[in-house]
C-alpha cells in the first residue's frame, strides 16, 4: 500500500515504470483540472545521472502557501483506499463524476428457466454441484458501455420462459452456447459473450429493466441507511462544545431540525440533569433509552475523520445506483406504451396518466431525482435521454416489423 498510494507512474527511456519520489509524494491532493503542479520524468535533464524527475508549477503561488499535486481523476474508493481521504466534491468541470457502484449479477434460482440459464452462466463446482459465479459490473453515471453489460446480463437473469426461449432462438451468444460447439468456450469468451446480448424484442426489454430496477433496488436495500440519511448526517458538522450537531453552511432545512429538535428537548428536559445526553445516542438508564426519540438526529461528522470519509464514499456509491434506478424506470415507461402488457410496478410508482414518452419519461425521472436529493445533474440526465430515445426506436422498429408480418399474413 505504501508504494501503490506514493509511486509516481513515469516514463524513463520510452518504458513506463513507477517510481518513489521524496519530498514529492508529500504533497496533498487537488482537483486535476485546477492543480497547482505538473510534472514528469525528463531524459535530458542531468544527463550524467540518467535523467531527472521534475515537477513545475502552473500558477503563480503566494510564499508560504501549500502547493498541491493531483492524484488524479478517481472514484472516491480508489481515493479512500489507496489514500485514507474522499472528496466531497468529485465532480470534474464538464459534469461527469468518476464515482462508481459495484453492482453483482448472478441468476437466481426465484426467475424462471433457473437451470438453463445456470448452464449459460460462469460456474464453479463446489461439492459436486455447479453454482453459478457473480459476474461484478462497475457502474458510473455516463458510462454506456457499462450499462450495456449489465443490461445484457438483465435480458438472461430477467427473462421469463418465452423470452429465454426468444433469446437462444435466435442467431447470436446464447444460441452458440446451447449448441454443441460450446464446449471448447473459454471463460473469457463465455464473459464477453453473456455480455454482448442485444435487445431482441420488446417483452425481452422489459424483462430486463424490471431486473434492472430489482438489482438496484437489492443493492441499496443492502446499507444500513438511506442516500437521505446520508446527506443528512453530511450536512451536520461538529461545532459546539458539547459536540453537539451543527448544521453545514447554507444548510437551513437541517438548521431549522436541530433548532426544534433543541427546542423539545429544554422542554422535556426541565426538572431533571441533562449529563448523559448526546446527539444520535441516546443515554441509557437500566438498558431503557431515556431519550430514545428525543433526538432523532444523526451523529455530526468531524471534517477529516474517517467515519465522514466513509460515509462521503458510500453517499457516492448509492447516487450512482439511484440513477440508474431512474434509467430503469424511464425505460418501462417508455416501453410501456407500446408494449401488450401493463408495467404495472413502473408507472403505478410514479403517478402517469397521459401516454408515456421519452420526453416524459425523462421529465418523471428528473422529477424523481430531487425527490431523492440528487438535485440537477445534466450529465445523468443525457445518459437517461439517450436511452430512452434508443428505446423509442427499438419500439418504433418492433412495431414496423409487427405490421410488416401482418401485412404478408393476410
Amino acid at each position: 500500500m505504501m508504494v501503490c498510494s506514493r509511486a509516481f507512474a513515469i516514463t524513463i527511456g520510452g518504458k513506463p515504470t513507477r517510481a518513489m519520489v521524496p519530498f514529492a509524494d508529500m504533497l496533498n491532493h487537488l482537483n486535476p483540472f485546477v492543480t497547482d503542479t505538473l510534472w514528469e520524468f525528463k531524459d535530458d535533464r542531468l544527463r550524467e545521472f540518467g535523467g531527472a524527475f521534475t515537477m513545475i508549477t502552473t500558477r503563480h503561488i503566494e510564499r508560504g502557501a501549500e502547493v498541491h499535486d493531483s492524484y488524479g481523476a478517481k472514484c472516491n474508493h480508489r481515493f479512500l483506499l489507496n489514500y485514507g481521504f474522499s472528496l466531497e466534491d468529485n465532480t470534474a468541470p464538464d459534469g461527469t463524476c468518476p464515482n462508481e457502484a459495484a453492482t453483482v449479477v448472478v441468476p437466481s434460482g426465484d426467475y424462471p428457466m433457473y437451470e438453463e440459464k445456470k448452464k449459460l452462466w460462469l460456474c464453479e463446482s463446489d461439492e459436486g454441484e455447479d453454482k453459478p459465479l457473480g459476474i461484478r459490473v462497475h457502474l458510473r453515471v455516463g458510462d454506456d458501455a457499462a450499462l450495456h453489460r449489465l443490461l445484457s446480463m438483465m435480458r438472461i437473469t430477467g427473462s421469463d420462459e418465452s423470452a429465454f426461449q426468444e433469446l437462444v432462438s435466435r442467431r447470436g451468444p446464447l444460441s452458440f452456447l446451447t449448441s454443441k460447439r460450446a464446449g471448447g468456450v473459454n471463460p473469457g469468451q463465455k464473459l464477453q459473450m453473456l455480455t454482448s446480448v442485444r435487445a431482441q424484442c420488446l417483452r425481452s426489454e422489459i424483462r430486463a429493466l424490471e431486473a434492472l430496477r430489482r438489482l438496484m433496488d437489492t443493492t441499496l436495500q443492502a446499507y444500513p441507511t438511506t442516500l437521505a440519511q446520508d446527506r443528512e448526517r453530511l450536512a451536520l458538522l461538529s461545532g459546539d462544545e458539547d459536540n453537539s450537531p451543527t448544521p453545514a453552511p447554507g444548510n437551513a432545512r437541517t438548521g431549522a431540525r436541530i433548532a426544534n429538535a433543541r427546542s423539545a428537548s429544554q422542554e422535556q428536559s426541565r426538572g431533571r440533569a441533562r449529563t448523559g445526553i448526546c446527539y444520535g445516542r441516546p443515554a441509557t438508564d437500566g438498558g431503557k433509552d431515556i431519550d430514545a426519540g428525543l433526538f432523532d438526529l444523526p451523529a455530526p461528522l468531524p471534517k477529516l475523520s474517517n467515519a465522514r470519509n466513509a460515509a462521503i464514499q458510500v453517499r457516492g456509491e448509492k447516487v450512482v445506483l439511484h440513477h440508474y434506478r431512474r434509467l430503469a424506470t424511464a425505460g418501462l415507461l417508455v416501453l410501456a406504451r407500446d408494449s401488450g402488457e401493463g408495467v404495472v410496478d413502473a408507472v403505478a410508482a410514479t403517478g402517469v396518466r397521459q401516454t408515456p414518452t421519452a420526453k416524459t419519461a425523462e421529465r418523471i425521472s428528473h422529477a424523481e431525482s430531487f425527490d431523492y436529493g440528487h438535485g440537477h445533474d445534466p450529465h445523468g440526465e443525457a445518459q437517461i435521454r439517450k436511452f430512452c430515445e434508443g428505446l423509442e426506436s427499438l419500439a418504433a422498429e418492433y412495431e414496423h416489423q409487427s405490421r410488416h408480418i401482418n401485412h404478408l399474413s393476410k
